[in-house]
């Protein structure tokens, strides 16, 4: 009888400390997610988050680990961010501008240069659209060309082999290594590796932007693939 009790009381007494572990670590993990939100950026910040769908991710500088983005999080100088499959997030730049990032797109905001104070972002794959009419010097950078932005609504989009830029208002020069063009009203380039930004015709402009204007849900996961 003596022995049953002794044995209740082990196992009563590891349940509790069981408990306690993982009470520890929660509390643990909430407070470094939480950290994470709250510290503020050392310089000013380049973008704060207004509206998310889906699953968005957020990279802080100088960490290697992604964490979930929610609603009002600042977004300081060499962050990363990104909106996975079946997701969008829209942001606010610190000029003002709007910016609404596609499923699928992955952003940076690379440290600025102390003797070029234009704003910078960086697209690494996905699509943008942007709607700005800051007179500040604003400049896109991609894999295949750079936007050079003069008050426009416009949008980027990065594929494996091509960057593709759609003006709808203003003007924005594209740029690389092998040669730059200006678009105007309702015009639109390519750039691929290796060559100079093409203009191309486009019948319909706002079909590139047709996901920032209507976001159908998509049941079939088997479509990520």
């Amino acid at each position: 009888m003596k022995a049953s009790w002794i044995l209740k009381q082990s196992l009563l007494n590891n349940s509790h400390s069981v408990i306690t572990v993982v009470i520890f670590v929660l509390f643990l993990v909430l407070g470094l997610i939480n950290k994470s939100y709250a510290a503020g950026c050392v310089s000013s910040p380049v973008a704060q988050i207004v509206s998310v769908q889906g699953v968005i991710e957020l990279r802080r500088v100088n960490e290697n680990t992604w964490q979930p983005a929610v609603m009002n999080t600042e977004l300081c100088p060499g962050d990363m961010l990104r909106a996975r499959s079946h997701s969008r997030a829209a942001l606010r730049l610190n000029n003002e501008s709007m910016l609404r990032l596609d499923q699928r797109t992955t952003l940076t905001f690379p440290q600025l240069e102390k003797d070029k104070p234009t704003s910078l972002l960086g697209l690494v794959k996905g699509a943008i659209h942007i709607m700005t009419r800051t007179p500040k010097p604003f400049e896109i950078r991609t894999p295949f060309l750079n936007a050079s932005v003069d008050g426009t609504e416009f949008f980027v989009g990065v594929d494996a082999d091509r960057t593709k830029l759609v003006v709808y208002e203003g003007q924005v020069t594209a740029s690389n290594e092998q040669g730059r063009l200006v678009l105007n009203d309702q015009e639109a380039a390519i750039a691929v590796e290796h060559q100079a930004p093409q203009k191309e015709i486009i019948m319909q402009p706002t079909d590139a932007v047709q996901w920032a204007l209507y976001y159908p849900a998509i049941i079939d996961d088997q479509l990520d693939d």
